[in-house]
């Protein structure tokens, strides 16, 4: 007797089912992966925020906290503090 489409022991609802569960794994997986390095880009802002601040306080300096400073530190991390550090002593 032939129930539905057979195809090496499932059937199409089965194969359906195994489709959609690799389908949701993969959506899973992308939306980790974006909130992953949204959380790296923040966490990366705030660690520059606060060194930009704390240098300014120590050393009684004049770095402008703008939006592209926060943006090179983010993206940065540490070297992008440096950066922004070099290119404010160079004048830029």
């Amino acid at each position: 007797m032939f129930l539905g489409w057979q195809l090496r022991g499932f059937n199409l609802i089965s194969w359906t089912y195994l489709l959609g569960l690799i389908l949701v794994v993969l959506i899973v997986w992308a939306i980790t992966k974006v909130f992953k390095r949204l959380f790296l880009f923040v966490l990366n802002s705030i660690v520059g925020l606060l060194a930009l601040f704390g240098f300014n306080q120590i050393f009684s300096t004049e770095i402008n906290i703008t939006i592209w400073t926060i943006i090179i530190t983010g993206v940065g991390g540490i070297p992008g503090f440096i950066l922004v550090l070099i290119l404010h002593f160079f004048g830029l």
